[in-house]
């Protein structure tokens, strides 16, 4: 097991060989203990600068979002933070590089950040979480969250909306949406912004087999202590 320092979030990586069945076998323990449908959740987002130079990634999603009518700066804020989250993955947790280089390429994240800046803009909103599951993209799903609240906060944001984050992806795993998909892998894409700024954090879980990866990488702010306990942390 590995910690690593992403963003200013801790995560842990589980390789499957060692830590990962604990990990993976108490997330389905959660899972079996919930199979209600959950509501839809979200992400929330506050726009970074914008430089001047835009990537494939940014062109791919601007020109899409012209028949979509969403805000240019928007995207390319989000896309620009995103792309940097996803740089320090691939730094830090080189064994997920071809993972991340499949699906989350260019047009896989031009993809997500029209669907982000959608939700995120409710979020902005009403200041609820606003979410979507895209599951096209097999043996994917992604799952974009977007929340009104600080990264420091999600842990009990995510306790007092679904009793903890655990339980969120269990009840969603359970969802006749998800069940029907067949995916292996879980992909959760959180994003938050406040008046003091932006911020994403990102989820893989390998739930069931065949899964292209042997890991898992799990924020710990996200986690309750009791969580942590059951993961094994």
């Amino acid at each position: 097991m590995g910690m690593i320092i992403i963003l200013g979030g801790v995560y842990v990586i589980f390789k499957r060989e060692r830590p990962k069945d604990k990990v993976k076998n108490a997330l389905m323990q959660e899972i079996d203990q919930h199979s209600s449908p959950p509501p839809r959740d979200a992400v929330s987002l506050k726009p970074n600068p914008v430089h001047p130079n835009l990537g494939e990634v940014e062109n791919s999603a601007l020109e899409s979002s012209k028949s979509h009518s969403q805000g240019t700066s928007e995207i390319v804020n989000f896309i620009r933070l995103f792309k940097n989250h996803i740089q320090h993955v691939r730094t830090t947790s080189p064994e997920l590089t071809l993972f991340l280089d499949e699906f989350f390429g260019t047009d896989e994240i031009a993809m997500l950040s029209q669907l982000v800046v959608e939700k995120m803009r409710l979020t902005k909103s009403d200041g609820k979480q606003h979410g979507h599951v895209l599951s096209q993209r097999r043996p994917v799903i992604y799952h974009i969250s977007t929340l009104p609240v600080e990264m420091g906060q999600t842990k009990d944001w995510f306790v007092h909306k679904f009793g903890g984050y655990t339980k969120m992806l269990s009840k969603l795993w359970n969802s006749t949406e998800v069940k029907a998909a067949d995916c292996a892998v879980w992909c959760n894409i959180v994003y938050g912004w406040t008046k003091k700024g932006a911020w994403v954090q990102l989820s893989i879980l390998p739930m069931k087999k065949p899964a292209p990866i042997d890991t898992s990488l799990v924020p710990l702010e996200f986690l309750t202590p009791e969580e942590r306990q059951l993961l094994g942390l």
